[in-house]
C-alpha cells in the first residue's frame, strides 16, 4: 500500500524501535524503513524533516495499536507537493482496526491533517490513519458505487423518518384543535 510519510529522528521515547535512527509517525502508529532497503538502497533513506511516497511492506502486530509499520521509499515528495485532504475529497473504510483513507484522486501527494486523523481514528474506533494512494479507476468506481448507495439509503432514511414526524405534528394538531373545538362547544 502506498501512502506519504514524514520521518524524523527517533527521540528513543519509543523503546521497540530504539534500533532505527529515523522513523514516522505519519500513520499514527510507528513506521521504519525495512533493513532490506536500507542496505541495498543506501542512498535513497530518508532523512529528519524530510516527506517520502512509500510502499508499506508489512505491519508487525498487526490490528493493534502497537508494533509498527515496515516500508520502503519510493521516492521524495518536496514539501510544496502535500496537498491536505478535506471531507468530501476521499471515501474511509475501516479494515482489521485501520483506517484507510482513499483520495478521489490518488495521483497527487495526499496528506491527512493530524487533528482530522485524530477525529476520524477515534469517530472509526481505529488505531491508525493510512492515505491509500495505489487505487486503481475500477476500485474508485466501486468506492463512489456504494457511495452513492449509502447517500440513497440515508436519503430514504431521512424521508421517511421526516414523513412520520410530519404525520406525528399533523395528528397532534388535529388532536389539539379537535380538543379545542370541544371545549368551546361545552362551554356554550
Amino acid at each position: 500500500m502506498i501512502t506519504i510519510l514524514k520521518f524524523f529522528t527517533n527521540d528513543g521515547k519509543q523503546t521497540n524501535v530504539l534500533k532505527n535512527e529515523i522513523i514516522s509517525r505519519t500513520l499514527l502508529k510507528i513506521a521504519v524503513v525495512s533493513k532490506y532497503h536500507m542496505e541495498k538502497h543506501p542512498d535513497k533513506v530518508p532523512q529528519p524533516g524530510e516527506i517520502w511516497r512509500c510502499d508499506i511492506i508489512k505491519e508487525t502486530s498487526g490490528g493493534k495499536n502497537k508494533g509498527c509499520f515496515i516500508v520502503e521509499p519510493l521516492e521524495k515528495v518536496d514539501e510544496k507537493e502535500i496537498i491536505h485532504l478535506i471531507p468530501g475529497l476521499f471515501y474511509s473504510k475501516v479494515i482489521n482496526g485501520r483506517l484507510i483513507v482513499i483520495p478521489k484522486k490518488p495521483e497527487l501527494n495526499w496528506i491527512l491533517p493530524l487533528t482530522h486523523k485524530h477525529l476520524y481514528t477515534e469517530e472509526a474506533k481505529a488505531y491508525c490513519a493510512i492515505v491509500q494512494l495505489d487505487v486503481t479507476h475500477e476500485e474508485l468506481l466501486e468506492l463512489e458505487a456504494k457511495s452513492q448507495e449509502k447517500i440513497k439509503r440515508l436519503s430514504n432514511d431521512l424521508s421517511q423518518q421526516a414523513i412520520a414526524e410530519t404525520q406525528y405534528l399533523v395528528a397532534q394538531s388535529i388532536n389539539g384543535i379537535t380538543s379545542n373545538v370541544v371545549e368551546k362547544l361545552e362551554a356554550r
